[in-house]
């Protein structure tokens, strides 16, 4: 049987591949069983995928101190370009920076706290952090994997 977590990853994965052909794709599993690294000839960056399989909005995540050690650690290792794939069930895919997740959550320690995302039909997503905390950005749909190969 399929695992929900392996179709929307998949699915997620495969709008990377087929948004950028020859991109290399790499599970960092000595990591994170769900940090990828996303390798072209352009850019080199890191994904951490978190599912929500709630079927509509709001959906929320927390982040473990297994999750923050990771991203530290790949970040160490020399990926500046890290980025939160946020899965939103079927809805689709808010990518945030590691950058401004840090911001959202108040710091440079996000283990523990939790966020939200909200998207009303035809909108963009809107991210809450801890204590409903609004973030005053807006992420547009399809943003995803767009961002992931855009110049910062």
């Amino acid at each position: 049987m399929i695992r929900d977590i392996e179709l929307l990853q998949g699915a997620a994965l495969l709008r990377v591949l087929q948004f950028k052909p020859g991109v290399q794709v790499t599970q960092m599993m000595s990591l994170h069983s769900s940090l990828y690294k996303v390798d072209s000839e352009q850019h080199k960056s890191a994904i951490l995928l978190k599912l929500s399989t709630r079927k509509k909005a709001p959906w929320q995540y927390v982040f473990s101190e297994f999750e923050q050690r990771a991203i530290a650690k790949i970040s160490a290792d020399g990926t500046s370009r890290i980025f939160i794939g946020l899965i939103c069930s079927k809805d689709g895919i808010c990518c945030i920076s590691a950058r401004l997740l840090k911001q959202v959550m108040g710091g440079e320690t996000f283990a523990r706290k939790a966020l939200s995302v909200y998207r009303s039909q035809g909108t963009s997503y809107r991210i809450t952090g801890p204590q409903r905390k609004k973030f005053r950005r807006t992420f547009p749909v399809n943003l995803w994997p767009r961002i992931i190969f855009e110049e910062t």
